[in-house]
């Protein structure tokens, strides 16, 4: 059983604004035929880099725009482009809906808090808890208790079944997870930690990712595989 405090140092370095992933903007147009325009109006370059503070905001500006335009239809797929950038899983999903963006994006449009949010993306075909929680996070939506959304994809999922870190332990999120109650740990562990509740999401996401090459002057920490 390892503590989570003790790896607050290493949780302090991670630069979570500045995460970011490289797509090959031909790639996706020939996934998304039917947005090329507005994924050629990304970039003029072969390549996209998207960062975390980019998806910030555009969610950003979405909350703050009624006007939207093709601001919605840009933010889906550039958090799709970063969550997903091998493409490999998006791929199926979209061949079992071909409407998959429309629906996200009808989701995000006609949404006005928390509930409704996870109502609609819980109804579109294909879309599960690891990409909606992304959505919900850069959009900055709060649930009904005020804290942020936080992203909860299946590397997150890992390490909290595992039962590794005993902080997490006292909210019983190492059987079933609930997303609200992940959201409560994750503000109220932060809080206590006194660090960035999303420094941690990428601590975690990259503990899973990279094992114990992120922890090499710390103790090591044994994960169930």
């Amino acid at each position: 059983m390892a503590i989570l405090a003790d790896y607050v140092d290493i949780i302090n370095t991670m630069d979570y604004q500045a995460q970011f992933e490289i797509v090959n903007l031909q790639s996706w147009i020939e996934l998304m035929p039917n947005y090329e325009q507005i994924i050629r109006n990304m970039s003029q370059n072969e390549y996209l880099r998207i960062t975390r503070n980019d998806l910030y905001t555009l969610g950003q500006n979405i909350q703050n725009n009624n006007n939207y335009d093709n601001l919605v239809y840009e933010f889906i797929i550039k958090v799709l482009m970063w969550g997903y950038p091998t493409r490999s899983r998006l791929s199926r999903w979209i061949v079992n809906n071909n409407n998959y963006i429309l629906n996200i994006c009808e989701c995000i449009v006609e949404s006005e808090n928390y509930n409704e949010f996870v109502c609609a993306f819980n109804e579109v075909n294909s879309l599960g808890q690891s990409t909606y929680t992304k959505f919900l996070h850069f959009l900055q939506i709060e649930n009904d208790d005020h804290f942020k959304c936080q992203i909860l994809d299946n590397n997150i999922r890992a390490i909290l079944n595992s039962g590794v870190f005993d902080e997490f332990n006292d909210y019983n999120l190492n059987n079933r997870i609930y997303y609200n109650t992940y959201i409560r740990a994750m503000n109220e562990i932060s809080t206590h930690l006194q660090v960035n509740v999303e420094k941690i999401e990428m601590f975690l996401f990259s503990l899973r990712v990279y094992g114990n090459q992120l922890v090499l002057n710390q103790p090591k920490i044994i994960l169930n595989q």
